[in-house]
């Protein structure tokens, strides 16, 4: 029995004490303070509307935000972007700036004197060489010209005998022409002389 008295001795001091009450939370602020002090905020600035004032836009908002440590990382990190975006665009803004008073230069800019010269002077070369050329003898050898010559001779012999031949025939045509009426008349005649006789002598026979 007085083993079991001292278990339950040792039980009752081996429980754990009670635990402290809980300390009491501070009261919250009225909602009404914290919407006046919203409105007292700066308002946020204007950015373009592009991928450089979105990223800027949105660092500042979480400046403006959380502030300290997190938006000036946000800050460095919108500087690196506009770093990155201005020198994209300085090599469009040089070509611009180069390409406009190249352009103008190149309107405004005279000819040379000295091309326009040299210009004038092959102009009037030109026509003075084409005088040249028609001015020239033309050389052929002899034999080629005595050739020459003989065929052109025998072509027109050759035309000429055409030429008779085509007279010729056209008179004797006209010769044809007048035998062949000479000799319609003179049918004609003797068939009337038939016809007179047949009338003044077999009539009456019959």
């Amino acid at each position: 029995m007085s083993w079991f008295t001292k278990e339950k001795k040792e039980n009752k001091d081996s429980e754990l004490p009670k635990l402290p009450e809980p300390p009491k939370l501070p009261e919250l602020p009225d909602l009404e303070e914290n919407f006046s002090e919203k409105q007292n905020l700066p308002k946020l600035p204007s950015y373009p509307k592009n991928s450089f004032g979105e990223k800027f836009s949105k660092s500042a908002i979480k400046d403006a935000i959380s502030g300290g440590k997190e938006g000036d990382k946000w800050g460095f990190e919108a500087d690196e972007s506009f770093n990155d975006e201005m020198m994209m665009q300085k090599p469009q803004q040089n070509k611009t700036l180069r390409e406009i008073p190249f352009k103008q230069n190149f309107q405004n800019k005279r000819i040379n004197p000295i091309i326009e010269n040299r210009r004038r002077e092959i102009d009037i070369e030109f026509p003075a060489q084409k005088k040249a050329i028609e001015v020239e003898p033309i050389f052929v050898r002899l034999d080629k010209f005595q050739e020459s010559l003989e065929i052109f001779e025998e072509a027109r012999r050759n035309i000429a005998e055409i030429e008779s031949l085509l007279r010729d025939i056209k008179k004797k045509k006209n010769e044809e022409e007048m035998e062949l009426q000479e000799w319609e008349r003179e049918i004609q005649n003797i068939k009337n002389q038939l016809e007179k006789v047949d009338k003044n002598i077999f009539s009456k026979v019959r």
